[in-house]
Parts: C-alpha cells; structure tokens; sequence
C-alpha cells in the first residue's frame, strides 16, 4: 500500500512524517540521475562520435561527485559511497583495465582529436618539469604530451592495419615506406598538436567535427592525419540510427496494413527521415548535441513517443553481482593523470555552453626530414 506516501493527514493539509521523507529522497534521487539522464540524451542523437561519449563521461562523473558530496542534498554516506564504488567500477570497465576497455583508446584519440577539446582545459596538463625532462624535446611545446604520445601510438596501429591490409589509397600507398610514412605522420601529428598551419583554424560546432578534418585533406601535412581522424570520428557510438528505422518500419506497417512492398517500405522510410531530419535543423541549427539541464527537466516525460520502443536484448555485461563494486570514498578518475575532473570545460558541456577555452602556448616549427625505405616496421618509440 503505498497510500501513506502521498496522504496528508495531518491538520491543515501538512504532509506525514512518512510522506515527507518519501520527498526528501524522491529529491535526492532526482538529483543525483539528473547528469545521467542529461548524458544518455545528448549522447542519443545520430552525430555522436568516440569524443562526445569520453568527454559526455566525465562531465557526467564530474556532476555526479559534486551532487554526492553537496552538503545541502544531505545524502547518506552509505549511499554516496556506494554510488561512487558503482562510478568506479564502471569507469574502469570501459576506460582503464575492464573487459569491456578494448576501445578505451578510440575514446581517447577522438577527444584529443577534437579541435574544441584539444584548446581546453578538460585535459590535466603536466607539471612544468615533466615536460622538460621528456627525452623528445619537441614534445615540449606540444598540447598535452602524454595524451598526445598515448593517442600517436594508437593511431600507428590503426594506420599499420590499413596499410597492409585496407583499401584506402590515401593509406595503402604507404605501404613498403614505414620510415617516410612515419616521419610525414610524426610531423602532422606535431602540427595538431602544436595548433600549427593547417591545423590553426578555428573550429564550430556549426561546423561539425567531420567537415572540419575534411577540410584539411591533401594539404602537405594532411595527407594522413586527417584520414586516421575521419576514421575515428566515423564510428558510430550508439544504434539509434538503426533502431529509429525499424520504428519507422513497424509505424507504417501495422498489423492491418501489412502489404507494403519491401520498395515501398524503404521509399516511405526514407522520406519520412528526410522530413523529420530537415524539421529538426530548422528548429535547431546546431548538429552536435548540446547538453542542457533546464531543457531536460522542462521535458515532459509524460508524453507519449511517436516512436514505439523496444527492450533491447543481449546487454547482458550490466547483469553484475551486487557486490561486484566496493564502496569508495572519492573518484578514481581524479587519480588518473588524463582528464583534469575540475575543468570549468566539463561544467560548459552540461550547461550547454561552448567548450572553454585554455591560453595557447606559443610553439615553434619542426622540421621534416623523409627517407623512403622498403620497410613495413609501422612502431614509434616516444
């Protein structure tokens, strides 16, 4: 009987003590699944890419910490502890050493690979002696060093499968060259790093992340970089695409309607999308997602979808022991010398303001030097 949560019993109107409490931690639950919901809705939208799911992560680990250990919310310590071993475990799972990290690095690479995020400050800068003690000086003057030489070494194994066994041109034509191939993608890999021509350009969110390394194809030092961060960008980092089309299959299909062609089905479809697609540009220009509490909370969640939805099946990596996590008393991201978890960046992106900006060093030109040798050695040492 859950009667005695909503009554109110008492002279004047005034809620139960029952009731009362019931408010307080239906708040505080609100609270608390407030990021979470907000991320899981930016990160539904069809351009979602590697970078906005690593970047979307740790604002919504960030937020999330900071409503825990918020005094106001007066959130038990036994509850925020075990949100943070849950918080924990799952970070780890995906972007560390669990099972599930095997694309941790594409995550990473398509962060850094961001223009917006490369000139902020979501990433932890090195302390000033690390970056002079580094045995390659020209990675001092480069954004980032230890994300940068992480994300270098992911991208040459990426290029190496392509070059032996892909069918890009732009790629496969290196192949027999390793040392002209590295010392070309060496030198365009320092150029973003550095913010140097032609990776100095500004970059909008009007624009889109794709068409701002387009941009930069054939240039003389975009001959592979861009290529490898197309590809990155390229990866879908949901199935809502998919599932959007079968709803659409089953809207115009119904049970006394079911004699459409196969053709017919994949016309309508279509035209519906284009439709849909082209309404939602005139109502929101911007093609990335752009995350916004004032507008998650102003949904109505009581409105029914167009859209019919499925339970999806086969996502049985969530079904873990309840004692799967221990208990924590902070973040294991803050301990991790990648992403800066106090970064006023990250409050932007949940806020749904533009990224901010960090003050760009200034950096110096690195000089190329290519020899062609018959070799298919694609490993750096950094």
């Amino acid at each position: 009987d859950l009667t005695e949560y909503f009554e109110n019993s008492l002279s004047g109107g005034r809620r139960t003590r029952t009731a009362s409490n019931f408010i307080t931690v239906l708040g505080q639950l609100v609270e608390i699944g407030s990021p979470a919901t907000t991320v899981l809705t930016q990160l539904e939208a069809n351009e979602a890419s590697p970078a906005d799911v690593f970047v979307y992560w740790h604002a919504f680990l960030q937020a999330t910490s900071e409503i825990l250990f918020d005094d106001t919310q007066e959130i038990p310590s036994d509850v925020w502890s075990e949100i943070l071993g849950i918080l924990n475990y799952r970070d780890c799972q995906v972007f560390v050493d669990g099972n599930l990290s095997d694309g941790a690095d594409v995550y990473l690479a398509g962060a850094y690979l961001h223009p917006a995020y490369l000139d902020s400050n979501f990433f932890k800068v090195e302390d000033h002696q690390m970056r002079l003690d580094t045995s390659d000086s020209d990675l001092i003057s480069v954004s980032y060093p230890s994300v940068f030489c992480r994300v270098i070494q992911f991208l040459l194994i990426v290029a190496q499968k392509e070059i032996l066994h892909g069918k890009k041109p732009a790629l496969t034509r290196w192949k027999g060259h390793a040392t002209a191939f590295k010392d070309q993608f060496r030198a365009e890999m320092l150029k973003y790093g550095r913010r140097e021509f032609p990776y100095h350009q500004g970059f909008t969110e009007q624009e889109g992340i794709m068409s701002w390394w387009r941009s930069l194809n054939d240039h003389e030092f975009g001959k592979i970089l861009p290529v490898l961060a197309l590809k990155i960008h390229a990866v879908r980092a949901n199935s809502m695409a998919e599932e959007r089309t079968v709803s659409t299959f089953t809207w115009i299909t119904p049970a006394l309607q079911n004699r459409l062609s196969v053709g017919s089905m994949v016309a309508m479809t279509k035209i519906k999308q284009f439709y849909t697609a082209k309404k939602q540009a005139q109502k929101d220009a911007n093609p990335k997602p752009s995350a916004s509490f004032q507008l998650v909370k102003q949904h109505d969640m009581t409105k029914k979808a167009s859209d019919p939805i499925f339970d999806e099946e086969g996502d049985f990596w969530l079904d873990v022991p309840p004692d799967i996590s221990e208990r924590a008393d902070k973040l294991e991201a803050n301990k991790r010398g990648i992403v800066n978890m106090l970064s006023m960046s990250l409050k932007s992106i949940l806020g749904g303001k533009q990224v901010v900006k960090r003050q760009i060093e200034s950096s110096r030109e690195w000089e190329l030097g290519i020899e062609d040798v018959d070799d298919n050695d694609f490993t750096v040492t950094i």
